[in-house]
């Protein structure tokens, strides 16, 4: 069942989820003030969570491998259907090793996010997105990956997210 919202509703619901991406990208733990108290978070490896608290240890803990993260927010393409707002975009990044992701080849940075929402809140959002963003796991890229891959040097420092994740 799909509940109708105001247009301006789900404008301001459109402007929390590009501030969501901002903050993600700046790693603001303000982000949290956007949750209901009882966020639910769903990613690939980390499994589902509920609450600020989880929400907070997912973060800290995708953190941990990253150095810089970035979503090609004017990219996003942002569809609301009722409480939900589902994103499909692009993001890049580097490793904390310094490792320019993503590749190009097989990890082309796509994502997809599920947010819902009470009121002008996130009450949930699951993210879908492979979590090895350099297409590290060779054993798994060699089973499903179809076409020939060659490990391209670390990006340069002034190659942009959107070179690196641009559409074919």
């Amino acid at each position: 069942m799909t509940t109708t919202v105001s247009e301006d509703l789900a404008a301001q619901r459109v402007e929390i989820v590009r501030k969501y991406f901002r903050m993600v990208d700046a790693g603001d733990p303000g982000l949290l003030d956007l949750d209901t108290d009882d966020v639910e978070i769903f990613f690939p490896k980390f499994g589902h969570g509920r609450g600020r608290e989880d929400m907070s240890e997912f973060a800290r803990r995708l953190w941990i491998g990253l150095g810089s993260i970035e979503h090609d927010i004017e990219g996003l393409d942002i569809m609301v259907s009722g409480d939900r707002v589902a994103v499909e975009g692009r993001e890049c990044g580097t490793l904390a090793d310094g490792t320019a992701w993503p590749d190009g080849q097989v990890s082309t940075g796509r994502f997809c996010n599920v947010f819902a929402f009470r009121g002008t809140l996130i009450s949930s959002v699951h993210i879908y997105a492979d979590p090895d963003i350099a297409s590290a796991h060779a054993e798994k890229v060699r089973q499903l990956h179809r076409g020939v891959v060659k490990r391209r040097p670390s990006a340069s420092p002034t190659e942009t997210c959107k070179a690196r994740t641009a559409r074919p």
